[in-house]
């Protein structure tokens, strides 16, 4: 038993010690050093209708239809 508290100890020592942060990869600028990232994202949107009752306008239909979505981010 006390074994097995040493082990646990030392996995959740190297656990919060062996991470690294994420960064994005250096790139030399031409005014000098800097870092550029770029990503693109993407997937499928499926979303369920909606119908709210009790509005002060009245009862609020909202129909979405499904589809595709494409981003990117840069920076």
């Amino acid at each position: 038993m006390h074994c097995r508290y040493w082990l646990y100890s030392v996995a959740l020592l190297l656990l919060v010690l062996g991470g690294t942060p994420a960064r994005a990869q250096p790139f030399v600028m031409p005014g000098g050093p800097g870092v550029l990232y770029f990503g693109p994202e993407g997937g499928w949107t499926q979303l369920t209708d909606h119908t709210q009752a009790g509005t002060h306008l009245g009862t609020l239909a909202i129909k979405q239809d499904d589809g595709f979505n494409v981003g990117a981010r840069l920076g």
